[in-house]
């Protein structure tokens, strides 16, 4: 009996060995200690290990941290029959079980029985659903706010915040791509470790570069360690990082956003896919905000060119319309400096100017093309420009007041195709200006020109009017005073003028046209005078045409006046035709020419002896045979003739070239003291064959004189020449200079003195007329004195000096002692020390 009770016992313990072993969820044994006694099949499994490697091991061996505290907190007793949901971390993995545990007996202890079902896939499923309501909600709150939000810098920073938040990361931010600058800017920042907000990465620099450069997201374990970090995050303790490109509509790119982790957190291409979702929802945000943006600066744009309009329109008052002009541009573009300038020559002047941020530029402030090529550029091809940098284009010559320029913007403003001035927005940042604002700016300038046109028009109209007025006052007070004008022309003429009908009866006769007429001719004169008149007014109202155009002017020679007449019709419809004549006194042109035939007359007469003397010789010398001893003598008289022949032919060819204007005067200064001892030297032979004294006094410390050295040469050796000639053997000529003052002026002078024949003071004027006077002189050193003095007195004249002459007296006793004369040459002073332009008549203090 007991035997067959034994051995049911055996059969059913293998009965319940086998449904242990065999069943399908995991079964554990598990003492009061936490050890794992016994585990079937599916509990190895699931646990991944062997009975033997399972035995010993205790529940806590395969929990989570944390797991043994939060048991021992809840104080559930051992031997209580419960059911309860527990993790298990295998091989690094995190498996689930809901396991039912009861207390049973076994042998001489009590253990607990515990069975399970594995719900591993249901949690994971379960926090997945959860992580994605998370993500849901997290993006429909973004939702929410992009809706509810138009403040950009708000939204991304919570488009950030919660990134960080869903992915489990410490730290984060966004780029925003600046295409006028081709670079990203850290606009949002989340963390200790973030870069400051304002830094920039270039193309392929750093993750963010590389993201925007490949246009796909990029995960990075370890920052620290990786080859293509950006330099500005070298000192960063950066681990984990993960960055997504933020793209807009027609795939524009606009930023990146990324977030970064302490270890030994990492991510994962789902957390990429997650930080794409919130990347998408940061591109609505800023599309958004700039639509907004845009919208809203559209419309300001619009509002202020309407002011504009209206203020073009409704005024022609330029410096109001230039002021508020300048108020909307500066509404609408943001600047540092707003201006409008006018372009002067190569220069550009202020004409407004604002200065929101205080910076100071004066009115009327002119800079020129050079400081600025830049706005010579747009000057000539009328296109406005943005400066992005302005350092590069601001030359050293800059006014330093500028050299706080960074960037500005720049719109011609052109009228009838020409560049007339410009308008401005200056800023202390560079890369301030897009393109667009150059296109609005553009629009302004527009209303400026129309502004300056109308201005200049409605100036125009204004100076037309009053010019319209001012010239019917000048001409209704011309018309009335025009009788007494042509009365006072007519009287105060030094011809006669006279107005005759066309039968020559005068109608009209200015005074001195009625003197002769009416007296001061004699009266056969006056005849021919009428008979004259009448004769060319018949003939001039007659052919209709000027009486020179017919036939040369009439001249009558009358008893002591020449007169000549010239008529010619006056045309004026309506009216009786009439003549006007001219009867111009031509005595002295006539006196003139009667010189001239005396002064040919004269020449004539000079040359007629030297001549007949040359001929003479001529004769002697071809009559007598060379081995007479008379012959050299006849040969050197007949040389010394033909010499003062030459001589005589110089001096008259430079009387022509002095009163032909043909006598080339160059001044420069000259040391007079120089030029007269060079000049002695070559007389010094002359001097000693005539046993004469030469006595030469120099000015010490003489100034240079303003002298024409070649014609001033030509001047001492006439009076040198002369000099030697004219003093008496064993007599003296004496060479001087000095420094004088003559009313008040400095002159260089230099004297020529001889003992030659007196010279009375009646005489001085015929010294230098030769020729041209009608009394005989009183010495006959004047009557020979040839026209060497002539062309001195000329040469002097055009170096803006004078030539004086001094002769005294001889003393009663000594009349037959020679008295001689000094010739005076007055230079003025080279740099300008003379305070006059043309020396005196005569000087006051020789």
């Amino acid at each position: 009996m007991n035997k067959e009770a034994e051995q049911a016992l055996q059969e059913s313990e293998q009965k319940y060995r086998a449904l242990f072993t065999e069943a399908l969820s995991p079964i554990f044994l598990v003492d009061e200690a936490g050890r794992y006694v016994d585990a079937n099949q599916a509990a190895l499994g699931f646990l991944e290990c062997s009975l033997d490697e399972l035995i010993g091991k205790t529940v806590w061996d395969f929990s989570p941290p944390g797991m043994l505290e939060r048991q021992q907190e809840e104080h559930a007793p051992f031997n209580q029959p419960r059911t309860l949901e527990t993790d298990y971390v295998v091989h690094g993995r995190t498996k689930t079980l809901l396991l039912n545990v009861v207390p049973v007996q076994l042998h001489d202890r009590t253990v607990l029985y515990g069975i399970g079902h594995d719900i591993t896939k249901w949690k994971q499923a379960q926090k997945a659903l959860e992580r994605r309501n998370a993500q849901m909600n997290a993006l429909r709150e973004v939702g929410l706010d992009i809706t509810a939000q138009l403040e950009l810098d708000t939204v991304l920073h919570s488009i950030v915040a919660r990134a960080i938040e869903l992915l489990g990361a410490t730290e984060g931010g966004l780029y925003l791509y600046r295409p006028e600058r081709e670079l990203l800017e850290w606009v949002v920042a989340f963390g200790p470790h973030i870069a400051q907000v304002g830094s920039t990465l270039k193309k392929g620099e750093g993750l963010s570069g590389k993201v925007w450069e490949s246009g796909r997201p990029l995960i990075v374990d370890d920052y620290a360690k990786w080859d293509g970090r950006a330099k500005i995050y070298d000192h960063y303790p950066f681990a984990a990082t993960v960055g997504v490109p933020i793209y807009g509509t027609s795939s524009t790119f606009l930023g990146v956003l990324n977030v970064l982790a302490e270890p030994p957190r990492t991510f994962s291409a789902d957390d990429a896919e997650l930080l794409n979702l919130f990347a998408t929802q940061a591109a609505i945000a800023i599309q958004n905000a700039r639509l907004f943006e845009s919208e809203r600066q559209q419309r300001e744009f619009t509002e202020a060119l309407e002011e504009a309009a209206a203020v073009v329109n409704s005024t022609l008052d330029l410096d109001q319309v230039l002021d508020r002009i300048l108020d909307q541009v500066a509404r609408i573009l943001p600047g540092d400096g707003f201006g409008i300038t006018a372009v002067e020559n190569d220069a550009v002047r202020t004409l407004r100017w604002r200065n929101p941020t205080g910076l100071t530029t004066p009115a009327d402030h002119v800079v020129t093309f050079d400081d600025f090529p830049e706005l010579r550029e747009m000057a000539e091809t009328g296109t406005s420009r943005v400066i992005t940098d302005a350092t590069s284009t601001l030359t050293e010559a800059a006014p330093k007041k500028w050299k706080w320029l960074r960037s500005y913007v720049s719109a011609p403003i052109r009228i009838a195709d020409a560049a007339v001035g410009f308008l401005h927005i200056v800023s202390r940042q560079p890369n301030h200006f897009s393109p667009a604002d150059a296109r609005r700016l553009e629009i302004f300038a527009a209303h400026v020109a129309t502004a300056i046109e109308n201005a200049q028009l409605h100036q125009r109209l204004l100076d037309h009017a009053e010019e319209l007025e001012q010239h019917v006052h000048a001409r209704t007070t011309e018309l009335k005073a025009q009788y007494a004008r042509m009365e006072a022309i007519l009287d105060n003429a030094t011809d006669g003028i006279l107005v005759t009908d066309a039968k020559g009866n005068v109608l009209q006769a200015n005074p001195v046209a009625q003197a002769w007429l009416g007296g001061t001719l004699s009266k056969p004169d006056t005849q021919r005078l009428q008979q004259t008149i009448r004769a060319m007014a018949r003939f001039v109202s007659t052919t209709g045409e000027r009486l020179a155009k017919k036939a040369p002017k009439v001249t009558l020679e009358l008893t002591g006046i020449d007169l000549e007449l010239d008529a010619a019709p006056i045309a004026a419809s309506g009216t009786p035709p009439t003549v006007v004549l001219d009867i111009h006194d031509i005595t002295h042109l006539k006196s003139l020419e009667r010189m001239k035939t005396q002064l040919i007359t004269n020449l004539s007469h000079e040359m007629r002896t030297p001549i007949a003397t040359v001929q003479s010789y001529a004769y002697l010398l071809s009559s007598t045979p060379p081995t007479d001893e008379k012959w050299p003598q006849y040969l050197q008289a007949l040389i010394e003739e033909t010499n003062r022949q030459a001589r005589l032919g110089e001096d008259i060819l430079q009387i022509s070239h002095a009163y032909t204007g043909r006598l080339a005067v160059l001044p420069r200064p000259t040391s007079i003291n120089s030029l007269l001892e060079a000049i002695i030297n070559r007389h010094q032979l002359q001097v000693q064959e005539k046993s004469i004294t030469l006595a030469v006094r120099y000015a010490e410390g003489l100034p240079d004189a303003l002298a024409d050295v070649e014609q001033l040469t030509r001047v001492f050796n006439y009076l040198m020449g002369d000099a030697v000639h004219y003093a008496q053997a064993g007599g003296c000529v004496e060479v001087s200079t000095a420094l004088r003052e003559s009313e008040g002026d400095l002159w260089v002078t230099a004297s020529v003195s001889d003992t030659g024949e007196y010279i009375s003071p009646a005489d001085f004027p015929h010294i230098f007329e030769r020729f041209l006077r009608e009394e005989e002189p009183q010495a006959r050193r004047v009557s020979e004195s040839g026209l060497r003095l002539m062309v001195v007195k000329e040469i002097i004249r055009q170096h803006g000096g004078l030539i004086t002459v001094d002769s005294p007296a001889p003393a009663p006793t000594a009349a037959a002692e020679p008295a001689g004369a000094t010739f005076t040459i007055w230079l003025p002073l080279a740099g300008g020390r003379s305070k006059r332009d043309t020396p005196p008549s005569r000087p006051t203090t020789p």
